[in-house]
């Protein structure tokens, strides 16, 4: 599993096309489904394809994280990346449903902050500023640095409504 993970990173790295990419991941992903490197694969994959322009490969490899992976915190992570993407493809409805579903408490910050980015994007910028006021609640309470741009983005917001 470690040597198809080190193929399939080479391939990010010199840039290789979405074809290569894929195919390596397709390897790992059926001879070591259960793996943690099967899902991290999957995330860059997902990252690279995205990268490259090819949302339905992004969205399928972030989706096989979510069927697949056992670790939680993964599929946190692919949940927000789906999100991201869906946005992107302005099927607002299907983020923010993404978004509502359970998550791990230490990336509540980041689902908010992304609910309020696609909150704007849908024309609700009343629904936006309590997402990020959610956001910015939740990253001064670990003193995050990503607070200073919720802010912003909260400021903003408020100028806009």
């Amino acid at each position: 599993a470690a040597d198809l993970f080190a193929v399939l990173q080479q391939q990010v790295d010199k840039g290789g096309s979405s074809e290569k990419i894929n195919d390596a991941l397709h390897l790992l992903t059926t001879g070591y489904p259960e793996s943690g490197y099967a899902s991290r694969a999957a995330l860059i994959a997902a990252q690279a394809n995205k990268n490259l322009g090819n949302l339905p490969e992004a969205k399928a490899k972030l989706q096989w994280i979510l069927d697949h992976a056992k670790e939680l915190e993964i599929k946190d992570i692919a949940r927000l990346r789906l999100a991201g993407v869906l946005l992107d493809e302005k099927k607002f409805d299907e983020a923010l449903k993404l978004l509502d579903s359970q998550h791990g408490e230490s990336f509540s910050g980041l689902y908010a902050d992304l609910k309020g980015d696609i909150l704007v994007a849908a024309g609700k910028p009343s629904e936006a500023s309590a997402a990020y006021q959610k956001a910015y609640d939740r990253f001064s309470m670990s003193k995050s640095n990503y607070m200073n741009l919720v802010q912003m983005k909260l400021d903003a917001v408020k100028v806009s409504k």
